[in-house]
């Protein structure tokens, strides 16, 4: 699970800077894997459904210049809750996304290959959909609240300026698990202490993470100052 855990928050802040920040890897001869045995896609796919933020109800699955995958094979045995989006990128390589409408479980079958390789793999990834629950009863930094910014969504950006203690206490049922700082100039995580002031600069972000108690789930917030 720390893992796993250490692996969403890598995307998260990929997601915050609006940039991949995924390795080029080695590929083997006949399989979808790297020469290190990771998988070159994601096996499973957990994701929220957010209501009202379109752009947010998408998730990584895999980067081109790692894998290909032929649209023309992908199914879903719901198309609402997943299907496979390919997002290209300024230039020669893009992205393969998983997209929801709903909240739900689906499987995602598709033909892959690693790139640099002729043979085509068989995929399976299991998605599981849960619709986004505010996990935060308070959050304030200085005398400015921003709760309410979270309802429908994860993410808000604001260009006035962040600097106050924080103030962060999670939603019944749920508990913090980390405070940090996304400082961008140095692309890096700093651990912030509740009831500590913070203050960000341009494009840096506070990102609180909460953990459902008594389960493996959970859901992050950003802030972030443009």
């Amino acid at each position: 699970m720390k893992n796993k855990r250490k692996r969403i928050v890598s995307l998260l802040i990929a997601v915050v800077f609006c940039v991949t920040a995924f390795a080029v890897i080695g590929a083997s001869a006949d399989k979808t894997y790297a020469e290190d045995g990771d998988s070159l896609v994601r096996q499973t796919v957990e994701m929220f459904y957010y209501p009202k933020w379109k752009v947010g109800n998408t998730e990584w699955l895999a980067d081109q210049p790692d894998v290909e995958i032929n649209m023309d094979t992908v199914q879903s045995t719901n198309l609402d809750v997943a299907k496979v989006l390919f997002n290209p990128y300024t230039g020669e390589y893009g992205c393969y996304l998983v997209k929801t409408k709903k909240a739900g479980k689906a499987t995602l079958t598709f033909d892959a290959k690693a790139q640099g390789t002729d043979t085509w793999v068989p995929t399976t990834v299991q998605v599981t959909v849960r619709k986004w629950v505010k996990p935060c009863a308070t959050l304030k930094v200085g005398s400015k609240s921003y709760a309410k910014k979270f309802t429908n969504k994860r993410y808000f950006s604001t260009t006035k300026k962040v600097s106050g203690k924080v103030y962060v206490k999670a939603r019944k049922g749920w508990e913090i698990d980390t405070i940090a700082k996304i400082v961008a100039k140095t692309y890096t995580q700093v651990t912030v202490k509740n009831k500590h002031k913070v203050t960000l600069a341009k494009r840096d972000s506070l990102m609180v993470t909460f953990k459902k108690k008594g389960t493996d789930i959970y859901e992050t917030i950003d802030l972030n100052r443009n």
